[in-house]
């Protein structure tokens, strides 16, 4: 995260407003939220075991 007191008002402006921006876009959308860090986790997971192959939310069957 940047650090905004170091940065002039001009910038500590852009940052703040690209920083609403994407709260807003984040509670609009929850749901492509939570499918990307359930798509991170999962390759994070692979890194950690060793798997050369990610499984996608497509693979899964119940």
């Amino acid at each position: 995260m940047i650090d905004v007191t170091a940065l002039t008002l001009e910038e500590r402006q852009l940052v703040e407003a690209r920083r609403a921006y994407a709260k807003a876009w984040r509670a609009k959308n929850p749901d492509k939220v939570k499918r990307h860090v359930e798509n991170f986790l999962k390759k994070q997971a692979a890194k950690l075991l060793g798997a050369d192959t990610v499984i996608s939310a497509n693979d899964e069957t119940n």
